[in-house]
């Protein structure tokens, strides 16, 4: 194993600090119930991330009313601000967040158990969770490759796309973490026997898929796609490929490479339109009838 990562142990300081904080918050909350681990997550992610990324638990809503989604979101809270009315850091209550403003969509688990019984499996409901609201944030308008402006075409250029990203700008990150992993009810210790459950599960493969997975302190799953020659990792599913998961073990490293994950794939986004323009034309249309309260 390395004794030392780039830019001053980057990784390897980022996931102590992360692990360090669930363990904080563990011993003041118990984790007794799924609600109080997204909390805890929400907490940790907002003492990491920059203050133009907004988080919240909820739903991804589009412009029909339809939602998806009922974890962590991370959205542009600059451009979008959400309708709450508690304080900021509060994240009891759940919030809306529309398709367009949308970064990242994380299920958090405390324990994810892996079961026979399709029923049982939390990970098979978590990877169906994220890919419904992967496949509704898809709707949106894509941000073109070279487009400066949302509000602009993009002017043509004769640049290849980058060969591990996808072929436009506004994506969405789907992001599973886990603290603990479980199989036919019983918690897994031994990253070996994680590692080798993690790699026989089977996964129907469609670019909805999350992009990562973080099953405990030293398991991931990574987007990544074939070359022919070997496995390359990727920040997104890639639909242009012959993509899938690559299983990892890294001892004491998966929730700072996921983090690490997670910042590289913000750093890559760029958000398109937001619709304001639909929500101030239906709200002036004349067949507007006022609700009583």
């Amino acid at each position: 194993m390395k004794e030392a990562f780039l830019y001053g142990n980057y990784v390897k300081v980022l996931n102590d600090k992360f692990a360090r904080r669930l363990e904080d918050i563990e011993a003041e909350h118990n984790f007794d119930y799924g609600d109080e681990f997204e909390i805890a997550v929400c907490e940790v992610l907002r003492s990491f991330l920059p203050q133009k990324f907004g988080i919240c638990r909820g739903f991804v809503v589009d412009s029909n009313g339809n939602t998806a989604g009922d974890d962590i979101i991370i959205y542009d809270q600059e451009r979008f601000p959400t309708l709450k009315l508690v304080g900021r850091n509060d994240y009891a209550r759940k919030e809306k967040i529309p398709i367009e403003a949308v970064y990242a969509y994380i299920e958090a688990k405390h324990n994810i158990e892996i079961s026979d019984d399709p029923d049982k499996c939390v990970l098979r409901k978590a990877i169906s969770q994220c890919s419904t609201v992967k496949a509704l944030c898809s709707q949106r308008t894509k941000m073109q490759l070279y487009q400066n402006d949302p509000y602009l075409l993009e002017t043509q250029r004769k640049i290849p796309p980058i060969d591990w990203l996808p072929t436009y700008r506004n994506p969405v990150l789907g992001i599973i973490i886990s603290r603990h992993v479980g199989y036919q009810a019983k918690k897994l210790t031994n990253e070996k026997e994680i590692h080798s459950l993690l790699h026989d599960i089977p996964i129907e493969m469609n670019p909805n898929c999350p992009d990562l997975i973080v099953a405990g302190q030293h398991n991931l799953l990574c987007s990544a796609y074939n070359t022919g020659t070997e496995i390359k990792s990727t920040l997104f599913m890639l639909t242009e490929k012959e993509y899938g998961f690559d299983v990892l073990t890294r001892l004491n490293l998966a929730f700072g490479i996921g983090l690490a994950h997670l910042f590289a794939a913000m750093d890559w986004v760029r958000l398109g339109r937001m619709p304001w323009s639909d929500i101030l034309n239906d709200a002036k249309k004349d067949d507007y009838t006022p609700q009583n309260h």
